[in-house]
């Protein structure tokens, strides 16, 4: 998958989690997420 197409999905993604959670928080007072990926390990 090349770095352009893996951004534009990466950001279709966050765009859509925020959507969903401000529809499901509106009534709680929800004001954005922020959405990191972490290299999984084993230890």
């Amino acid at each position: 998958m090349s770095k352009k197409r893996k951004a534009v999905q990466d950001g279709i993604f966050k765009a859509e989690l925020n959507n969903f959670l401000m529809k499901e928080l509106a009534e709680d007072g929800y004001s954005g997420v922020e959405v990191r990926r972490t290299p999984a390990r084993a230890e």
